[in-house]
């Protein structure tokens, strides 16, 4: 039978695709720091990818577009969040997070933000 690179059987139960399972458990034991850096990564990727429908690239596109700021002009907050519709599944841009919150809050409507723009554009201090 073949061994691994550590001298571990290389049968079907102990491996995972090519890789030896008992090596991978030792690397991780070896390297918890980098094994968090790595699962975060792939973390992020994956959720980028499943929910928002965006690769790697195309979210570094968006950040050199954006300059790395909130997509509102007059905002100037770093970009932390990744603004989408929810019906088209498909990424507007790239949001800080409060600006991302109070679009989701205002479910999305375009109206509704208008209505509030005017509400408040209007108010004169009087009650």
């Amino acid at each position: 039978m073949k061994m691994c690179k550590r001298g571990h059987l290389r049968s079907p139960e102990n491996l995972y695709g090519k890789n030896c399972k008992l090596c991978m458990k030792l690397w991780k034991e070896e390297h918890p720091t980098e094994r968090r850096k790595h699962a975060r990564e792939s973390s992020r990727r994956r959720r980028m990818r499943m929910v928002y429908n965006l690769t790697e690239e195309r979210y570094q596109e968006l950040w050199l577009e954006q300059h790395g700021l909130c997509v509102l002009p007059s905002c100037g907050e770093p970009a932390t969040d990744i603004d989408h519709c929810h019906e088209l599944n498909k990424t507007r841009g790239l949001m800080c997070n409060r600006h991302n919150l109070a679009i989701g809050l205002f479910d999305d409507e375009p109206t509704l933000l208008r209505e509030a723009a005017d509400y408040l554009e209007n108010f004169n201090g009087k009650q």
